[in-house]
């Protein structure tokens, strides 16, 4: 049977979309994809089978692995330090129907983006998006960049931290620095476990989040988290 007629087929890195068919196993979504691999505007689709939907499906999960995040985990696992016992409702906001960022951040964690074996320098990065401490511009200032780092072998982490409230903690002025102390000393302690050099372990920030990395990279010395380890909170470079 004939299925599809396909000119010769573009890179594949320009299949962008693919995330999203992998996600929502859509058959709409799978067709674009093919449209983008395309040289040429001009080809007709007659019928994609199941079984061939089912192994492009796969294909393009392997490829774009590296472009999603492996876990995210928590980044206090007795407790949050400096907290008050208050539910607060984290808002999601999403930015011309897409996905953008968080405010109301209370439970802070921390999204894993590590680099194929292969590929990996050893070095990290923690990630701190900004958003003036009221907001965190996630998708932007974080997972866009985590991926390009993935991409090119550094291990990234985006931090969700706490953004400054009297109604979540005591000291509202310590708050996101005791999430970036403890999102260096948690990438250190799992080196081994991440394939990282405990050694090349750094921390960027934009606009607020910036603030952040600055500060974290100047008050090393005055630990506010506990660390009984007494694990370096020192990044070893900053951007």
């Amino acid at each position: 049977m004939n299925y599809y007629t396909l000119p010769a087929l573009r890179s594949l890195a320009i299949a962008m979309n693919a995330k999203d068919v992998a996600t929502n196993h859509s058959k709409a979504g799978l067709l674009f994809v093919l449209s983008l691999l395309s040289n040429h505007c001009y080809y007709k689709i007659i019928c994609l089978n199941m079984k061939i939907q089912c192994c492009l499906l796969g294909f393009f999960m392997v490829v774009f692995q590296c472009l999603t995040a492996q876990k995210i985990i928590p980044l206090y696992s007795d407790g949050i330090p400096n907290s008050i016992s208050y539910e607060m409702k984290e808002v999601r906001l999403n930015w011309d129907g897409k996905f953008g960022g968080y405010r109301n951040v209370s439970n802070p964690t921390l999204e894993l983006y590590l680099p194929d074996k292969g590929n990996s320098s050893g070095a990290a990065v923690v990630i701190c998006p900004g958003g003036g401490y009221g907001m965190l511009s996630y998708r932007l200032e974080g997972i866009n960049i985590a991926q390009t780092f993935a991409r090119h072998g550094v291990a990234a982490f985006i931090l969700k931290y706490r953004l400054p409230s009297d109604s979540i903690m005591p000291d509202k002025s310590i708050g996101p620095l005791q999430d970036a102390q403890q999102a260096i000393k948690l990438v250190r302690q799992n080196a081994v476990k991440w394939g990282i050099d405990a050694g090349k372990v750094g921390i960027m920030g934009f606009s607020a989040g910036g603030h952040l990395a600055a500060t974290a990279g100047t008050h090393f010395n005055n630990a506010y988290i506990p660390n009984p380890a007494k694990t370096s909170l020192r990044p070893d470079f900053m951007v």
